[in-house]
This record gives C-alpha cells, structure tokens and sequence, in this order.
C-alpha cells in the first residue's frame, strides 16, 4: 500500500541532487536547512 507520504519520501530519496537543482533554479531556499 503506497500512501502519498511513502511516495513522496521515496522521490524525494532517490531525487536529492534534482530537489537542489530545482531550488537553485528558483531561487528558493530548500526546507531543509540546519538550524545554527
């Protein structure tokens, strides 16, 4: 049974280099950013 949480956790694991490159594209900043 795939939920969209597995789903989305799955892309997001094999597409780590395309998630930054997408932020980088736009000129977001990721979500995920160590908190200093």
């Amino acid at each position: 049974k795939h939920t969209k949480e597995v789903l989305a956790q799955s892309v997001l694991a094999e597409l780590p280099q395309q998630v930054m490159c997408y932020f980088n594209t736009r000129k977001l900043c990721p979500p995920i950013e160590p908190s200093s």
